[in-house]
C-alpha cells in the first residue's frame, strides 16, 4: 500500500478501520467453546489454599479462566455487579482476595445503551445470555451494543499505555497496581514482558522492597528475560535486581501449585 500522507484524515480513517477489523477477528476467534481447561488447575488449587491470598491479573481476552473457576465452584470478583435483567454492569468493585483483573478487557464486555437513551445512559455490561442486540436495561428498556457492536478489548502495542487512562481500563490498571502493593510475590506465566504499562507497574513494585520476588514460569525463562523482554525488564533481571527473579523452567500446564508454592517458600528472606 502506497501512503501519500500518513497524517491525512483519510489515512487515519483507514487505520481506525484496520484496528476495528483486528478487534473483530480477535473477538470471533476467541469466542469458540473450549472444553479443556484443566491446565489451569494450578490456579484453582492456589485459590483454594487458605494459607495464601491470591489475586489474578490476565492480559487475555478470552473466558477460559472464568470458565475454569466457575466449574470449580470458586467465587471471584471481576469488577462487575450482580445481574439486573440478565446484565451485569461495571461497578469497579473488588474484594480483598480472589479478584480477576482483565487488564486488556474481555470478549464479553460491551458498551450498552437504551434505544432512546443518550451518553448519560451508556454503561459497560456483560450480557449473560450473549444476545447483545436485545438486552434490557434496569428499567426494562431495550438496549443495544454501541457503537460498533464490538467488545471492549485493547489491541495494538503502544496505544495500550494511553488507553490505560480511559474509563474501566483505568479502574482495572489502578486496581492492578493497588493489589501489587499488597503483595510480596508475583507469579508470572504466559507473559512476554512487552507491555510498557504493565512492565512499569511491575518494576515500580519490585523496587519498593528488596524482599519482593518474581517467579517466572517458562520453559526457557532465561531467554525470555534476557532477550525477549523489553529493556527495563532485561536490565532488572541481568543486573539491578537479578536476585529478585526466580524461574521455574517448564510450561505452566506441567506445573502444580504445590511446586510453585515450594519455590516461593524457598525464596523467603
Amino acid at each position: 500500500m502506497r501512503v501519500h500522507n500518513s497524517g491525512s484524515p483519510e489515512f487515519l480513517v483507514v487505520l481506525g478501520e484496520a484496528e476495528k477489523y483486528i478487534r473483530h477477528i480477535v473477538w470471533r476467534k476467541l469466542s469458540r467453546s473450549v472444553a479443556k481447561h484443566q491446565h489451569l488447575s494450578f490456579l484453582s488449587d492456589a485459590i483454594k489454599d487458605q494459607d495464601v491470598t491470591i489475586n489474578v491479573a490476565t492480559l487475555n481476552h478470552d473466558l477460559l479462566i472464568e470458565t475454569h473457576l466457575t466449574q470449580e465452584e470458586i467465587d471471584f470478583c471481576d469488577g462487575f455487579g450482580s445481574p439486573i435483567n440478565g446484565v451485569r454492569y461495571w461497578e469497579n468493585h473488588f474484594a480483598d482476595r480472589n479478584n480477576l483483573l482483565k487488564v486488556h478487557g474481555s470478549i464479553n464486555w460491551f458498551n450498552l445503551k437504551p434505544d432512546h437513551g443518550d451518553w448519560f445512559d451508556e454503561n459497560i455490561g456483560i450480557v449473560l445470555d450473549g444476545d447483545i442486540d436485545h438486552p434490557r436495561s434496569p428499567t426494562g428498556d431495550l438496549m443495544r451494543s454501541t457503537p460498533e457492536k464490538e467488545p471492549q478489548i485493547l489491541v495494538g502495542t503502544f496505544n495500550k499505555v494511553y488507553e490505560y487512562t480511559e474509563s474501566k481500563f483505568n479502574d482495572i490498571y489502578h486496581q492492578f497496581r493497588t493489589l501489587l502493593k499488597k503483595s510480596q510475590y508475583l507469579v508470572i506465566s504466559g507473559y512476554g514482558f512487552r507491555d510498557k504499562g504493565v512492565n512499569t507497574a511491575i518494576l515500580e513494585w519490585l523496587y519498593q522492597n528488596r524482599e519482593h520476588r518474581i517467579i517466572v514460569i517458562h520453559c526457557d525463562a532465561d531467554k525470555l528475560l534476557r532477550e525477549d523482554a523489553r529493556t527495563a525488564i532485561r536490565t532488572a533481571y541481568t543486573d539491578l535486581a537479578k536476585s529478585n527473579f526466580v524461574t521455574i523452567r517448564k510450561f505452566i500446564q506441567y506445573t502444580s501449585w504445590k511446586e510453585i508454592k515450594a519455590k516461593v517458600s524457598a525464596t523467603k528472606v
